[in-house]
């Protein structure tokens, strides 16, 4: 029989005795190599587990490193074009005062050519009573001379 109080196997037969000692001890030996396994296993996953944290670590480090380059870069290309922006802008401004320049220019060239053709227009007219002066008085001159 077996004292759960003192841990023994309790027997009178010293042969029985030895039978449940040597059974206990198969029984023992083979849930230690089986205890063994496990904990070769377990000691097997978590290396692997170390490992792949490893592998995690670095490339949670590589990524941050790119993360953190592919920001400078946004911010750089941010700023070029915030600056190209303020040029353009300055640009168009420049464009746009050149347009109204050349407007006003264009318009006031367009009220003195309209006064110089009314000049001229003027100035054919009296040319052209002239002219028909002149002729009235050759072709007179003319007349006169014949008669």
């Amino acid at each position: 029989m077996y004292d759960l109080s003192r841990g023994c196997i309790m027997t009178t037969d010293p042969r029985e005795r030895f039978e449940r000692i040597e059974h206990q001890l198969e029984f023992l030996t083979v849930s230690a190599e089986s205890h063994d396994s496990q904990l070769a296993e377990t000691a097997r996953l978590l290396a692997e587990t170390a490992r792949l944290n490893a592998e995690t670590s670095r490339q949670t480090t590589k990524n941050s490193k790119l993360i953190e380059e592919h920001h400078k870069l946004i911010e750089n290309n941010n700023r070029r074009i915030e600056e190209n922006h303020r040029q353009i802008t300055e640009k168009l401004k420049e464009l746009a005062d050149f347009i109204l320049r050349f407007g006003r220019i264009a318009q006031a060239q367009e009220r003195r050519m309209d006064k110089a053709f009314a000049r001229i227009a003027e100035a054919q007219a009296r040319t052209d009573e002239r002219f028909s002066a002149l002729i009235n008085a050759v072709e007179r001159h003319i007349s006169n001379s014949r008669n």
